[in-house]
């Protein structure tokens, strides 16, 4: 088995001291692991857990990256395999930022599901019956302090993000998994249409399937221009 390097998360804290990886960077990174998350479902296979402490960094100063840790792996429908899209999106907006888009430590799904909906504001057709369940829930009142608007492009602003990557990030954090984009969907956005061509190179999910019942596997996917930094920018 090939060697894999340190977590995204440990690159940040002992090599970037928490300072945002800047937009082109980000792009690179994101796109392997769309490739990667999308290898793992046209095998029917949903990670689950998809973040910085499970993408491995195999080559820093050419930003490869693997997916890894997938102890949560099960084999899953289309709907479940969402979730892997909206893992990347949190992942994207971390790497932008240089912190967690929603509070990591929420324990209660209520709180959880407040905090997302403060920053993507609540599904129009279903705000207020939404709204009211967890107001029921929450042992905090947040009626006044919750608003219906979308706050993504606030927290992730032009300065940091072009349109053509908010465009991918906005698919990927859509709160209705039937209108979010999928990793197929995401990689034929324009904003990676900007990389210059390059070798076809692979991109490579290491994960671990011991949950549905496969041993450790490398699940391999064909994606043109994914891994050189230096196609990257």
């Amino acid at each position: 088995m090939e060697h894999v390097g340190p977590s995204l998360l440990e690159v940040v804290r002992s090599q970037r001291r928490d300072e945002p990886f800047p937009e082109q960077d980000v792009r690179c990174i994101v796109r392997q692991v769309l490739g990667g998350a999308m290898a793992l479902h046209e095998r029917g296979v949903v990670h689950g857990a998809i973040n910085t402490e499970t993408v491995l960094v195999a080559d820093y100063a050419n930003l490869v990256v693997k997916i890894g840790g997938a102890g949560q792996a099960t084999m899953g429908n289309a709907a479940i395999k969402e979730g892997d899209s909206w893992s990347i999106g949190c992942l994207m907006a971390e790497l932008l930022t240089g912190k967690p888009l929603f509070d990591e430590e929420q324990g209660r799904e209520e709180e959880s599901l407040h905090e997302i909906f403060h920053v993507l504001g609540y599904p129009a057709a279903d705000k207020e019956t939404i709204h009211q369940v967890i107001i029921k829930l929450s042992s905090n009142n947040h009626d006044q302090e919750t608003s219906t608007k979308n706050r993504l492009r606030e927290l992730v602003p032009p300065e940091i993000l072009s349109d053509d990557g908010f465009e991918v990030l906005q698919g990927l954090l859509t709160c209705n998994p039937n209108k979010r984009l999928t990793p197929a969907a995401a990689l034929q956005r324009p904003w990676f249409h900007h990389l210059h061509a390059a070798p076809e190179s692979t991109t490579t999910a290491l994960v671990s399937l011991s949950q549905v019942g496969c041993p450790l596997a490398l699940v391999k996917s064909t994606v043109n221009n994914a891994r050189p930094k230096a196609h990257c920018n």
